[in-house]
């Protein structure tokens, strides 16, 4: 019984931003004191579904992401049974983890660190933002 109210909770917990948004989205005008809405209108879904091509674009993220997904997954189940059988498996092991252990932000300062010692033009000053 304790458990049943934890998971309903859980749940509830979990999926209430996802209700609110979902509301917000059909609310025509949502003042603060208002605990509901007044007026649920599908105005606002019709529109982006109608405007812009959104539909197409839908269809092709969906489709290029199944794609990326599929091939992630083959690709995946080829490199793992590949490196069962390889001599070096433990040491290719502990070098999969290693992009864990050392953040993208940290070598992103080592880079810099490095190309600065050596005097060379740092490659991450391009991407800085002009503001003027």
């Amino acid at each position: 019984m304790r458990s049943k109210v934890f998971l309903v909770l859980a749940v509830l917990l979990f999926s209430a931003p996802f209700l609110f948004f979902l509301l917000q989205s059909v609310a025509v005008s949502w003042r603060y004191p208002e605990v509901l809405p007044a007026v649920f209108s599908m105005q606002t879904w019709w529109l982006a579904l109608k405007g812009a091509g959104l539909a197409a674009s839908l269809k092709l993220a969906v489709a290029l992401a199944g794609l990326v997904a599929l091939v992630a997954t083959i690709s995946g189940f080829l490199m793992g049974k590949m490196l069962v059988k390889h001599p070096k498996k433990h040491l290719l092991i502990r070098l999969a983890y290693l992009p864990y252990a050392f953040s993208p932000v940290v070598y992103a300062f080592c880079l810099q660190f490095f190309f600065s010692k050596r005097n060379c033009p740092v490659p991450l000053q391009a991407l800085r933002w002009r503001i003027f």
